[in-house]
């Protein structure tokens, strides 16, 4: 039996822990820890040996209340979280997220977005990548603190050329998007990313004008530059947008050299 955790919530019997709050007459403090009478637990061995397993296999609704709250005290305790307690937290799915069709649901910290990210534009409502906002106000500092990903990094490009391409939204919706990504700077690898560059070059995603004048979704390897507008009878489309050099590279030798600089 262990020692009780502070402020931890009122739990359901858990398989193989038990705590016992002390009470506040001296005397019995004196003689439980004077004989050892119980074990201390640190919070994270607690977390990682009962909590954790106990909500990744306990499916019993009655239990949700518990749940819900024992994730409230988890990230009242992620304000200055430890590496080894945020790699711990940041890979379970106990974040909530907007209830849809009057159901709850969950998921990693490390897949989610932070709403205040100028690169949460990049993302559709649809993707279920935004925590829940009320559960965000409350834990905002624990949230950024086990760092809550503003929505870029390496994978990113690959990510949303693979989304884009095929989430059927219209180009109107993409365009504002894909502006956006473009003018933004990616660390990558380009000596062992080469599979995946040449995926984000050939996945129609990329917003221009057909040789008809239609807009239409275009692969990188497809397009001109507007500069190269006067082309357009021997390449698929045009587009105009500003890039960073690392989307120059990016892109590929098609539009690397060809899409107007101005940044």
């Amino acid at each position: 039996m262990y020692e009780a955790l502070p402020q931890l919530p009122s739990l359901p019997e858990i398989v193989g822990v038990h705590f016992y709050t002390i009470d506040v007459d001296a005397a019995e403090k004196y003689i439980v820890r004077k004989l050892n009478l119980l074990e201390k637990i640190s919070m994270e061995q607690a977390l990682t040996k009962h909590f954790l397993p106990w909500m990744a296999t306990t499916q019993d609704d009655s239990w949700v209340s518990a749940k819900e709250a024992l994730v409230n005290w988890i990230f009242d305790n992620s304000k200055t979280p430890s590496e080894s307690w945020m790699t711990n937290i940041i890979s379970q799915p106990i974040v909530p997220l907007p209830a849809r069709n009057g159901y709850k649901h969950y998921r990693c910290l490390r897949d989610l977005i932070d709403p205040a990210s100028t690169y949460s534009a990049l993302y559709f409502d649809e993707e279920c990548v935004f925590p829940c906002p009320e559960f965000l106000k409350q834990h905002e500092v624990a949230l950024r603190s086990c760092r809550l990903s503003k929505g870029i990094k390496s994978t990113t490009p690959l990510d949303r050329a693979r989304y884009y391409s095929s989430c059927g939204a219209t180009v109107q919706e993409l365009q504002k998007k894909v502006t956006l990504l473009l003018k933004v700077l990616i660390e990558c690898d380009f000596g062992s990313s080469a599979i995946s560059i040449n995926e984000i070059r050939s996945l129609k995603w990329l917003p221009g004008k057909s040789v008809d004048g239609h807009f239409a979704l275009f692969a990188p390897n497809e397009c001109r530059g507007i500069d190269q507008g006067h082309l357009v009878d021997v390449v698929w489309g045009t587009a105009d947008y500003s890039v960073s050099e690392d989307w120059r590279r990016i892109l590929g030798q098609y539009v690397r050299y060809n899409l107007p600089s101005r940044y």
